[in-house]
């Protein structure tokens, strides 16, 4: 039987395009489409354009494209939540995300043409340096948690006629890098950066903060985002306009913790006790009342619970940035808190207990800045005194961090500089005349403005002092 050419041709192009089409659909999934109105595309090489409404999913390769008046807002496994504006083309490169191999999780995408906000995932959070985020002319190092950014393609947007040629940025929250060929900003909190190409170094352009409400009216009056997920995506979340998608709004996204977060301290009563249950820093909100403790726990068993029974001495307040920081100290408890000592055994007698609390919190080393070298001094703290006050020297880009602590007549000191993960874990050593101490803790307010930490400090005779310090620049 003779075969028609054309019907032939046809079929070949049918066949081939429908398993491309297959391929795409049955490869693993790397982002959900939780809403979209107007025209929204996704796009592939060799592949059809196909539309895209909620519950689609993205996979790696795919360009995803809005049109007139349109939007898409879609989440990454790990989190990220990505919401596109009208006109915008996003290409996904490649993100890979599993729990079990952290060390191989990444994340690839370019911004081709217009605009869009961003909230940052467990892969930015926990491997800040595998997100890669780019226009032509720049990339957003990510060291944040939201972001707004625009790209206008050297032909100009339809939509904002006469805007300069050039990537946009707007941080926030948080702290993202700007870097391209020729040089490299750091933007925090309300900054705005911008460059027109590739060979142009980032500039701070507080000038510019105008031009990103124009890109906000390319949105419909109908446009909506998520601002609130669910765990698992598979119920109806809220939604709101996209201008008040606020920082930690996406559920496990957030690199900095809005607390209270706290330290807590536990020695015996008697001046000068050997009998130290050192300081436990607690990584779930606590109960304040104004600057005063109220109940904590740590839920692993080391500090079942701490509920104050006695008003609490020594209290105190700092601000420092956008945290705040309260300390203050509590005796005789009378057995109405539960825990454990050193060696693991019940608590049954009477403690003091120094606490230091704080709201934007910075969790991880990877949270903080990666430059400059800042000075921070003592503004208070809790049990033991420290008369004459402390510092703590840092250098960001080193990663490395010295301290001092004086009470009235003794001095603790770091001999040498040490890395700052040290004060995160175990604490920094320190060195006096009549014995060793350490000091341990957290940065805290989004640009790291300041830090909350616990001491303990030998004396002679092996005595040691525990209290609370903070620090702000």
């Amino acid at each position: 039987m003779k075969r028609n050419p054309i019907n032939y041709l046809f079929m070949l192009f049918f066949t081939a395009a429908l398993a491309l089409s297959f391929n795409v659909q049955s490869e693993e999934a790397v982002a959900r489409v939780l809403f979209a109105h107007g025209e929204v595309q996704a796009y592939r090489d060799g592949l059809t354009a196909r539309s895209l409404s909620r519950g689609d999913m993205l996979h790696n390769g795919e360009t995803v494209q809005t049109g007139k008046a349109s939007s898409v807002q879609f989440r990454f496994t790990d989190g990220a939540l990505i919401a596109l504006r009208a006109e915008t083309d996003f290409a996904i490169e490649q993100h890979r995300y599993n729990e079990q191999t952290p060390e191989q999780n990444e994340q690839s995408s370019q911004l081709l043409r217009g605009g869009l906000r961003a909230i940052t995932g467990a892969i930015g959070r926990d491997r800040p340096e595998a997100v890669n985020m780019r226009t032509p002319v720049a990339t957003i190092g990510i060291r944040g948690t939201v972001y707004e950014t625009f790209y206008i393609p050297p032909e100009g947007h339809p939509a904002l006629p006469g805007v300069a040629p050039g990537h946009y940025l707007l941080i926030l929250r948080g702290r993202v890098a700007m870097i391209n060929a020729a040089g490299e900003l750091v933007l925090a909190d309300g900054e705005i950066g911008y460059t027109p190409n590739a060979d142009t170094p980032p500039t701070l352009r507080p000038d510019l903060a105008g031009l990103f409400a124009q890109f906000a009216a390319l949105d419909s009056e109908e446009e909506l985002v998520v601002v609130q997920l669910d765990g698992d995506g598979s119920n109806d979340p809220e939604t709101g306009n996209i201008d008040n998608v606020l920082t930690e709004t996406a559920t496990g996204t957030s690199t900095v913790s809005p607390g209270p977060l706290a330290f807590v301290i536990l020695q015996d009563t008697y001046i000068g006790g050997n009998n130290t249950l050192v300081g436990k820093f607690l990584n779930q909100p606590v109960e304040m009342s104004g600057s005063e403790l109220i109940s904590a726990s740590d839920g692993s068993g080391d500090l079942t619970s701490f509920q104050q029974i006695n008003p609490a001495l020594d209290q105190g307040s700092h601000t420092a940035g956008d945290s705040t920081i309260n300390w203050g100290w509590h005796m005789e408890f009378n057995g109405n808190f539960s825990a454990n000592d050193s060696s693991g055994n019940p608590v049954s007698m009477d403690w003091e207990a120094s606490y230091i609390t704080a709201t934007q919190v910075l969790l991880n080393t990877s949270d903080l800045p990666t430059t400059g070298s800042y000075s921070y001094s003592y503004v208070g703290g809790s049990g033991h005194q420290l008369v004459n006050g402390g510092t703590l020297s840092v250098d960001f880009g080193n990663a490395t961090m010295s301290a001092s602590l004086s009470d009235a007549d003794l001095t603790w000191q770091t001999s040498s500089p040490q890395a700052i993960s040290n004060f995160y874990n175990n604490g920094l050593l320190l060195n006096s005349l009549d014995g060793p101490g350490t000091i341990a803790g957290r940065f805290v307010g989004t640009n790291a403005d300041g830090a909350m930490s616990y001491f303990v400090l030998e004396g002679t005779d092996g005595a040691k002092y525990t209290g609370t310090a903070a620090f702000a620049r």
